[in-house]
Order: structure tokens, then sequence, then C-alpha cells
């Protein structure tokens, strides 16, 4: 008997055990999966998509009836589809819609000024821009006037401003007192704190004739 046939006939054992070993390891990940909570949408890498996911959580705390997003057709644009929403936060000068382009695409969030786009009551809303503009990866309308760019920009920027620093503080209120202490001392002063022992903290005594 030659190689040849010695591999044919090794090839049904081959293609068993290499089945074998895929079906495991799928049984393998569904029962280490049993029991744990499952996790939707993105899993944020970036402060952007901390931010996504942040504002996206606080919007289904806020119903709205919004379903998709529309340029508003005019003689400077043909307008049409901007994408589904999956999140509405509105504010009393700036609205964030959270959006997706197609149904497997990537989550954006923009900016829009409330008196750029139609009511939040209807399904569908409406922006009257010419397009949408992209700045450090969030969006926000283009007017049709160049006289109002820096009106719609400023607004746009002091929302983003406001919504990054909110998240820094809730962050920061967030860490344990021991990370704080780690990040300013080191992490080896903070194992000396821990094994320390309390007997070796001596507390001095202040004389009682210099008491006052």
């Amino acid at each position: 008997m030659d190689l040849t046939e010695i591999i044919n006939a090794l090839m049904p054992f081959i293609l068993g055990i290499v089945m074998l070993v895929i079906i495991w390891s799928m049984i393998s990940k569904m029962i280490g999966n049993v029991g744990k909570r499952p996790t939707y949408g993105m899993i944020p890498t970036s402060v952007g998509d901390r931010l996504k996911k942040y504002i996206l959580k606080a919007s289904k705390s806020n119903p709205h009836n919004v379903k998709e997003l529309y340029l508003k057709r005019t003689e400077y644009s043909s307008g049409g589809r901007i994408g589904v929403v999956k999140g509405v936060l509105p504010t009393k000068y700036c609205t964030r819609f959270i959006f997706k382009n197609r149904r497997m695409g990537w989550m954006k969030l923009m900016y829009c000024p409330t008196d750029m786009h139609t009511s939040l009551h209807s399904n569908q809303v409406q922006i009257d821009a010419i397009g949408l503009d992209n700045a450090g990866g969030f969006y926000y309308p283009i007017p049709h006037h160049h006289n109002t760019s820096e009106k719609i920009f400023k607004i746009f920027r002091d929302a983003l401003n406001i919504d990054l620093k909110r998240m820094q503080i809730v962050d920061m209120m967030q860490l344990e007192q021991e990370q704080i202490y780690s990040s300013i001392a080191g992490s080896t002063a903070t194992d000396e704190v821990i094994s320390g022992a309390p007997e070796d903290m001596v507390l001095e005594r202040v004389p009682e004739g210099d008491a006052d």
C-alpha cells in the first residue's frame, strides 16, 4: 500500500476528528454562556463610542416616536433619507440623535439645533439642512446660509463639551478610592498602605501646652 492509499484511508477519520473538535468547542461556548446576562449594542472602545452608548442608554428612558431621519428637500439639495433612529435625547437648544445609515452599520451621533428639525412627535423627522458634516466622529447639520454656519457649529460644540464633561465627572465619581490613590502615588504605595498593620501607624500626640 503506497502513501496515497494510506492518506485516502485515513482521511475520513481525520475529518471526523476535526468535526468533533468543532462541535465540542461550540458546545463548550454554549455551556460557558449559560447563566450570563446577554450584552446588547456596541462595545465602547473610545471616548466617542462611550459617549454614544451613554446617550443611547439615556434615550431609552425617554419615550419618543421618531423612527427615521430625513433631509428636507430644498432648492439647494435633493434631500432624502438619512437613516433609522435608535435613540433621541432632546434638550432646549440641541437634540441628540443616535442613528444608523444601514441595518448592519455603525451607530452615529448627531447634534442638531432644535430649530433645524421638525417635531419629535412624528415618526419621521426632517432636518432643514443641505447635508451633514462630521467633526471628530460626531455629526451636525450644514445650514443653507453660510453666515449661520458659525452659529450652528457653536451650538454643536457647546453641547458636545457639556456631554463630555458630564461623562468625565460621572466616570471619576465611580472610580474606587484605591484606583485614585494608585494613579497619584503608584501601585507600590497602595500595596504598602493595604499591607501595613494598624499598630504600625503611630499618631503624633500634640502636647497639652501647644494645643492652643
